[in-house]
């Protein structure tokens, strides 16, 4: 659902007005809908003159001054028309749709329920309020209202579509799956086809089933956005990089205004090898350019102290900060540790969620902000008043996230991180890496200045994980190697590396898992057509059944795997933590990009750079080497996860030290710069 937006009501001058007599009002409308704005505001103002009492006068006047960008007269307009006709339907609903655009819509909500308390059956508020609320993620409030809505016209299929998308998102998946039945009935053309597609993602991970509905989607109506996106993200997930990015990219010419558009593109690119990800990567720079950059203010002129030593307020802002999130994971630790007395957080949380997790991320913050729902400028404008001197975006580029915030200014100091590549935004100061990650050279360009820290991830450890076991190796006589991350990761040269790797270790095993996504054929077939055509018999390759398993049971699949095999150019990150946590060594093969060197930066950090290889040939060579040392996997198992727990990996304390050093380095900079500004007489940087 989209965000909500003013209402533009139809023109109509009140039956109450439809007098021979007032021929001056008939005429002021007639200037309004012709679009002479000064002519009609001129008008209304001379009959309000005479007869101040017309409520209709006064609601048009407000109608007329919204149009027309005023806010505040509209506003004012709207509650005289409200003060004299409290009991106005039609002067409600404009009401509403005028402090909505000026940005109040709390108001806004409140005078549509004032609406519907004194008619039940108004469409547009009813259409309204549902959008609203969904939007804020109150999905069980928003669907008795598509309901109704549904009820008054059993004929359209918008509302019975709003009915099966929320239910979706709220779990209930049968609910949902009638509804979009029959909204598709209603319109076949609908958005309800690519709506049952992403059903089948939300509730079995089937990417493959999800890709057929959306081809049908498409048939109908090829020009459908939202299904040309659904269908990149799907093509994505089955591995599928460069047509997703051909998918994505016909999507961005159509609406080249949608920022979760371009942030799929940018994904994309990471799927995909140089140079063929380059233009996903432009695609990103241009959408700054055209979109973004206009919104940059000339002047921020900050209110905020310009005191290099003061306590600090730090805002994170994240869509992630929930249960299964590894966001969430790498934060909550950072945030138990930050020093209280010299920085004061606040947490600005995109997701109407609230789950134990969320519950936790609200005790941790200093001002906890649930933002679901308002517009990159309101939201701008909340963390402004709240005063953030630093404002850090977590995974900008993932799940939603609101990098574009950050071209209101909202904060002196903005930093990117958990993020992969650039944000292609000059306003942002800085991205967060490592001495790895971001270590020279990087086929990469990047807007922020890159602030590299002695170590990178940081990891809770799991609250009850499952005992350690010896190698299975050891009890099934041949090697294992496993691999646990998302299978879009496993690109062709993956795959390729992959059935070099066994065929160099001919008896050993392939183990793959990743939630559901291997009961999708198209999924696995794709992965053992690459592997049999390398000379691997598909035999020796296994699918673990799709499962949603707890953090437990998840880790206890490791119990089978001897060595873990790292996928380019996206390397894995929490599946290699997990992986070392339950003694499994992990090999890698990095590469001149950010988004392929995590896990050599958490190799390094518990000191098995031994594992990280400098070419697909050493890659292979380390690979067997380790797979057939029953003797060095036993040894390196059994003390692995203390080498873990004692690295900085579960260092929290460290790692908040490290980022508050980062922190107040870029803050002491904004205020030399403020400094220097007030010297030359030019006021606040």
């Amino acid at each position: 659902m989209a965000p909500p937006a003013m209402v533009a009501f139809p023109l109509t001058i009140p039956a109450s007005t439809m007098l021979d007599t007032n021929a001056p009002l008939i005429a002021a409308f007639a200037h309004h809908q012709s679009g002479r704005v000064a002519e009609a505001e001129e008008q209304y103002r001379l009959i309000l003159e005479r007869e101040p009492a017309q409520a209709d006068v006064w609601q048009l006047f407000g109608v007329l001054a919204s149009q027309s960008g005023r806010h505040d007269l509209a506003a004012q307009n709207l509650l005289h028309a409200l003060a004299l006709s409290p009991e106005s339907p039609a002067h409600l609903l404009s009401a509403a749709a005028v402090f909505n655009a000026a940005g109040h819509q709390d108001v806004a909500e409140t005078l549509l329920r004032r609406a519907l308390r004194l008619r039940g059956d108004i469409v547009e508020a009813l259409r309204q309020l549902c959008e609203r609320w969904g939007w804020q993620g109150r999905y069980a409030e928003a669907i008795p209202l598509a309901r109704v809505q549904s009820a008054l016209d059993p004929s359209a299929a918008g509302p019975i579509l709003d009915v099966g998308a929320m239910s979706g998102q709220i779990g209930r998946i049968e609910e949902a799956r009638t509804a979009l039945h029959r909204a598709a009935r209603l319109d076949p053309a609908s958005a309800a086809a690519f709506n049952l597609a992403w059903l089948d993602v939300v509730d079995a991970r089937r990417h493959d089933m999800a890709e057929v509905r959306l081809r049908v989607a498409l048939a109908a109506n090829p020009t459908h956005v939202d299904a040309l996106h659904n269908m990149g993200c799907s093509l994505l997930n089955l591995s599928r990089p460069r047509e997703a990015a051909m998918c994505l990219a016909r999507a961005n010419r159509l609406a080249p205004h949608r920022i979760d558009v371009v942030n799929a593109i940018a994904s994309a690119g990471l799927y995909l090898p140089l140079p063929d990800a380059e233009p996903c990567f432009q695609a990103a720079h241009a959408f700054e350019e055209r979109f973004l950059r206009p919104l940059y203010p000339q002047d921020p002129a900050h209110a905020n102290w310009p005191d290099p030593n003061r306590r600090l307020r730090v805002g994170y802002l994240s869509t992630d900060l929930h249960a299964a999130q590894p966001v969430a994971r790498n934060l909550e630790p950072v945030l138990r540790a930050h020093d209280r007395e010299r920085f004061d957080l606040f947490v600005y949380s995109d997701i109407p969620i609230l789950d134990p997790t969320v519950e936790r991320f609200q005790a941790l913050s200093g001002g906890w902000r649930m933002v679901a729902g308002l517009s990159d400028e309101a939201l701008a404008q909340g963390i402004r008043s709240d005063g953030i001197d630093i404002l850090v975006v977590l995974a900008g580029h993932f799940d939603g996230n609101r990098l574009s915030v950050c071209a209101h200014q909202p904060a002196p100091v903005q930093i990117s991180h958990h993020d992969v590549t650039t944000s292609a935004m000059p306003v942002i100061d800085a991205l967060i890496v490592d001495r790895v990650i971001g270590a020279r050279p990087l086929s990469e360009c990047f807007t922020e200045r890159l602030m590299r820290l002695p170590s990178y991830v940081i990891m809770a450890p799991p609250d009850d994980p499952p005992p350690l076991t010896p190698p299975p190796l050891l009890r099934n006589g041949f090697p294992t190697f496993g691999c646990f991350n998302n299978p879009a990761k496993m690109s062709d040269a993956t795959l390729d590396l992959w059935a070099r790797v066994l065929s160099a270790t001919p008896d050993a095993r392939l183990r793959l898992k990743y939630q559901k996504h291997y009961d999708a054929p198209a999924c696995r077939a794709r992965i053992l057509d690459h592997l049999v055509a390398g000379g691997v018999d598909p035999t020796r390759v296994e699918f673990l059944p799709g499962s949603l398993n707890s953090v437990s049971e998840h880790l206890a699949l490791y119990d089978g795997v001897d060595v873990a095999l790292d996928p380019f150019p996206f390397s894995g990150s929490t599946t290699t933590f997990e992986a070392l946590f339950m003694g499994v060594p992990v090999v890698t093969l990095p590469q001149p990009r950010l988004v392929a060197r995590w896990s050599a930066s958490i190799l390094t950090t518990v000191g098995l750079t031994s594992f990280i290889a400098d070419s697909p040939d050493d890659y292979i060579a380390i690979a067997q080497r380790a797979a057939t040392d029953s003797h060095g996997l036993a040894t390196l198992r059994a003390g692995l996860r203390e080498r873990v727990l004692a690295s900085s990996l579960c260092d929290a304390p460290r790692m908040a030290r490290h980022l508050e050093r980062v922190y107040r380095a870029l803050w002491r900079r904004w205020c030399a710069k403020v400094a220097q500004k007030q010297r030359n007489g030019e006021g606040e940087a």
